[in-house]
């Protein structure tokens, strides 16, 4: 599946077409950017304006045209910071998709945090040579962190798995496990667990959770994930909340 992601950020707007495979993995074909600085106009006027609009109907426009030509089957936009924070924020999305016929998600502040932490890992799996500071083996790893760290079971069929040197697949199988547990205890994404203590114990793995408010979600979210984790470890993974 050939899918467009539009990302329209406080400064610039950015394109990218990529090629979605059934395994999980994309292949970039395409990337554009766009400088706006809707951020400098929001920062002086609070608002984004007739002008500011006018200028991002356009580029969105042009990515969705650029989107189609290639064969994109799907189009999805997001706006953050800038376009979240003008007073005219509904209006432009509106006018947005009037004009061009994307629909543009406003993400939250939480939300874009977190999609910025989750580019990183993409990034890797995209184009791991923009990487800087890492050795291969480590872009290796991280490749496989982003890849595995929510589902799917890591196979040699993946090149960054395949790469890693045999003796050191099994703590990357583990460093996964451990994500995936997170992940699990933040289900809600509302950040409900506080802290956590872990208890090493010869027949099991005892974590105790100290949390706000209910975490049911929460321990359904861990149930699903540690599967791997009692896998990797040879040990059951079991809850307990404090007390």
């Amino acid at each position: 599946m050939r899918i467009a992601a539009l990302d329209l950020g406080s400064n610039s707007f950015h394109l990218l077409i990529a090629n979605a495979h059934p395994d999980g993995t994309f292949e970039p074909l395409l990337r554009e950017k766009e400088t706006l600085r809707l951020a400098d106009v929001v920062t002086r006027a609070g608002r984004i304006g007739e002008e500011g609009a006018a200028r991002a109907v356009e580029v969105v426009n042009r990515f969705r045209t650029l989107a189609e030509s290639v064969g994109a089957e799907e189009v999805v936009a997001c706006a953050t910071s800038a376009i979240r924070e003008a007073d005219d924020s509904a209006t432009l999305v509106d006018h947005i998709e009037a004009e061009t016929g994307v629909r543009v998600t406003v993400i939250s502040g939480k939300d874009e945090a977190r999609l910025i932490f989750a580019a990183v890992r993409a990034s890797v799996i995209l184009e791991p040579s923009r990487l800087r500071g890492f050795a291969p083996e480590e872009i290796n790893i991280l490749a496989c962190l982003g890849r595995f760290h929510r589902r799917g079971n890591p196979k040699l069929s993946f090149e960054p798995f395949n790469s890693v040197p045999p003796a050191r697949r099994n703590r990357v199988l583990k460093l996964i496990a451990l994500l995936r547990i997170a992940d699990g205890l933040d289900r809600s994404h509302t950040q409900a667990v506080e802290s956590i203590g872990v208890k090493l114990e010869p027949d099991r793995v005892r974590l105790v959770v100290q949390a706000r408010g209910d975490i049911d979600l929460e321990l359904w979210g861990l149930r699903r994930k540690r599967e791997l984790f009692e896998r990797v470890f040879e040990l059951p993974l079991e809850v307990e909340l404090a007390s």
